[in-house]
């Protein structure tokens, strides 16, 4: 089976309400995390520890490698 573009009118609807619902709940989970950053100050620096971390996995916490 390939990857087609739909062909007919039902398939057309489906695939449009498909994208529709996965871009409606990437929207809500970016929203999300955008507000748990503003109402969960005490968090902010372990997640930043954790971003920094997985940028920068080769140098230990102090600086050194």
């Amino acid at each position: 089976m390939a990857l087609s573009a739909p062909t007919g009118v039902h398939e057309t609807y489906a695939l449009s309400v498909v994208i529709a619902v996965v871009s409606v709940l990437s929207a809500v989970g970016a929203g999300w995390i955008i507000l748990s950053f503003l109402l969960f100050e005490g968090q902010r620096t372990f997640r930043h520890q954790l971003i920094l971390m997985t940028l920068f996995w080769k140098r230990h916490p102090n600086g050194s490698e």
